[in-house]
């Protein structure tokens, strides 16, 4: 997945006009507004696994440098933690949206996909998690979800073969007849995403089959798992 994610952001470098960009700075902003009307930047739910709602904010701003920062805030009974939210290669919503609040892990505290940016029509995000006393990134690289017809993308949980995490990608082979794509599978280890790359799986099937994979069948990240969902 890191390949054409890369890649497809750099395109949207080109195509988007970026709220600000300097010499000292690589990352272009847009307003979150400008992309996601709806977005929510603010959710409640239980992050931390102690039964109480927590409230997840994000937040941005751009600084006098010319550079456009971006950060995640959780607070709950025990404390407030804070941490940077990283851009896609170069490009970052600002603030990022928060998609909604997921259950990677049954019966434990919930995860926050973080929108750090949308194309026409593929967009683009990170889970953040608590993990003890911090609050910290847990994916390797950034997941798409949504697309086009003739390219799809997709995020979702699963359980099983120790995976929690299936990020998927098809696009429309040269016959038009037939969907050929890859999924990844994520499992968590040392409180992170990990790619088990033992699970990925290769395929071609019908366009009229696509609903075989739930991730790339919704337009919405995590349509399984969402505990809590952000508007978009």
């Amino acid at each position: 997945m890191r390949g054409p994610v890369a890649a497809l952001a750099a395109a949207l470098m080109v195509a988007f006009t970026p709220l600000t960009a300097s010499s000292r700075s690589a990352t272009y902003c847009a307003p979150t507004s400008d992309l996601l009307p709806h977005a929510d930047t603010v959710l409640h739910g239980d992050v931390d696994g102690d039964g109480v709602a927590d409230t997840v904010s994000s937040h941005g701003r751009t600084t006098s440098a010319g550079r456009c920062r971006a950060w995640l805030v959780v607070e709950t009974d025990r404390g407030v933690y804070r941490t940077k939210v990283e851009p896609l290669t170069g490009v970052l919503l600002v603030p990022p949206a928060i998609a909604g609040l997921i259950e990677l892990r049954p019966s434990h505290r919930l995860d926050i996909a973080v929108i750090v940016w949308v194309g026409a029509s593929t967009g683009f995000l990170d889970v953040y998690g608590l993990r003890g006393h911090h609050l910290r990134r847990l994916s390797p690289d950034a997941y798409g979800y949504a697309g086009s017809f003739g390219e799809r993308s997709g995020v979702d949980c699963v359980h099983g073969h120790g995976a929690r995490l299936v990020a998927s990608s098809a696009s429309i082979d040269a016959n038009g007849r037939h969907y050929v794509g890859e999924r990844d599978f994520y499992g968590v280890r040392a409180g992170s995403l990990r790619l088990r790359t033992n699970l990925t799986e290769h395929f071609r099937i019908g366009l009229d089959a696509i609903d075989r994979f739930p991730e790339l069948a919704s337009l919405d990240p995590f349509p399984s798992c969402t505990a809590v969902r952000g508007g978009s």
